[in-house]
């Protein structure tokens, strides 16, 4: 189990040997997440990167409640193991997700306004309409919309870019502790994908948010991350200070990973770095030991025979691998 390493402040979110198990028919469960801890502390973002299929939206489910999982899970000082349903209803608002597609998340139907004002209501947060006007339109604020042209139009008016911004205003309008944002920028230009980053950049500083940021884009994640996870077929291989994993590497998929980046500024990497060989195995039946071995240039028959334990590599840097670099 690779053991968390941010440890500068009390956590908002302590995960322990988190798993979550699929069943496809007849066939016997499979994890889809197997065994991984992560932890965010107050006003950070965790970055959590991999291929497509590795389990990284699985673990925002898991972290929202909307898939079953084992493990240890703290939000804040909350068991969220042996929750109840009602404790749980009432907690929601403490931890919001922003979703890929932010146009098909909004109601279309509905004014922007009855969209804003429904979040506080179902939440059991409307008190007064005074005062529920002026929550949203500080929220709406934040991420630099003008309340005055924005809550009276549908959200087939806005861009794709001013609708994410508008799922972020419904989100934190409920005042939370945690954002969970996966692949919130990723269906977004480059240009429009700035603007949000930004917007959550200035909410981080502003408001101690913490977020888990969850992307396959290394640039998007080195731009607003404090740490970074990197996971594979649901283990997590390295972790770490974002600029130090990005920038020194340890563990082979990570530098493969880098090396398939056309930015050469997201990671000092030699650019003769191997890329990874091959195709992800299928998490049906994974690799025995070190999950990446089937792909891995460095190989050697110790890897078959067991997993890595998560070993530091110098401070808060960990990495799973019997042989970093």
């Amino acid at each position: 189990m690779l053991e968390s390493v941010m440890l500068t402040s009390a956590p908002v979110l302590e995960i322990r040997d988190l798993t979550v198990s699929y069943t496809i028919g007849s066939a016997k469960p499979f994890n889809v997440v197997a065994g991984i801890s992560l932890t965010i502390p107050r006003g950070a973002t965790l970055g959590l990167v991999g291929e497509s299929g590795c389990g990284k939206s699985t673990t925002a489910r898991a972290v929202m409640q909307l898939t079953k999982w084992s493990g240890e899970m703290r939000l804040e000082d909350t068991d969220m193991a042996t929750v109840s349903a009602s404790r749980l209803r009432a907690l929601r608002p403490r931890f919001q997700m922003i979703f890929q597609d932010p146009i098909s998340s909004l109601n279309p139907r509905r004014r922007i306004r009855q969209i804003m004002l429904s979040q506080l209501k179902v939440s059991g947060q409307f008190a007064t309409k005074k005062e529920a006007d002026a929550r949203v339109a500080r929220a709406l604020e934040q991420v630099g919309m003008e309340p005055a042209t924005t809550l009276s139009k549908f959200p087939h008016e806005f861009s794709g870019g001013q609708c994410q911004r508008l799922c972020i205003a419904r989100a934190i309008l409920l005042n939370p502790v945690l954002l969970v944002c996966d692949e919130a920028v990723s269906a977004l230009d480059v240009s429009v994908r700035a603007q949000v980053l930004n917007v959550l950049n200035g909410l981080k500083a502003s408001s101690s948010l913490s977020q888990l940021f969850i992307s396959h884009d290394l640039a998007v994640v080195k731009n607003v991350s404090d740490y970074v996870s990197v996971m594979y077929l649901g283990k997590i291989c390295e972790t770490g200070p974002a600029a130090e994993v990005l920038s020194q590497p340890r563990h082979p998929y990570t530098r493969a990973l880098l090396a398939s980046v056309l930015e050469p500024e997201v990671g000092d990497f030699e650019p003769s770095v191997p890329r990874a060989r091959g195709d992800m195995p299928s998490a049906l039946s994974p690799p025995s030991g070190c999950r990446y071995r089937t792909r891995c240039v460095k190989a050697q028959p110790r890897c078959a025979e067991a997993q890595p334990e998560a070993r530091s590599v110098g401070g808060e840097h960990e990495v799973a691998c019997f042989f970093p670099d």
